[in-house]
């Protein structure tokens, strides 16, 4: 993996319908997200990275919040936000592989 400084590996994730256990998956580009976070620490949560480090991430857009609150109580959320600067910082440390050898 190149820059592993950059590149998470570890989010802090929920899912109550249990559809997703062990991963969570975030579309690379665009205004959506597609597996929403959880937030159990203020508005932070932990992200580990591949150089073995660990993070309390502070979110900064109060839709990133809500999205984790709405989710966790009701299950449902708007994945759409654009110009979500918490998208963006989640988009560029997120490693895309091609399935393709």
């Amino acid at each position: 993996m190149r820059n592993p400084a950059t590149k998470y590996v570890f989010v802090e994730e929920a899912d109550p319908r249990q559809w997703n256990m062990g991963s969570w998956i975030l579309y690379p580009t665009g205004d959506s997200w597609c597996d929403p976070l959880t937030i159990w620490h203020g508005n932070r949560s932990c992200l580990g990275w591949a150089d073995g480090r660990a993070e309390m991430h502070r979110w900064l857009d109060e839709r990133t919040i809500e999205m984790a609150r709405i989710y966790s109580e009701e299950g449902e959320w708007s994945p759409t936000h654009p110009g979500n600067p918490d998208l963006k910082f989640m988009q560029e440390g997120y490693e895309l592989r091609s399935a393709a050898p």
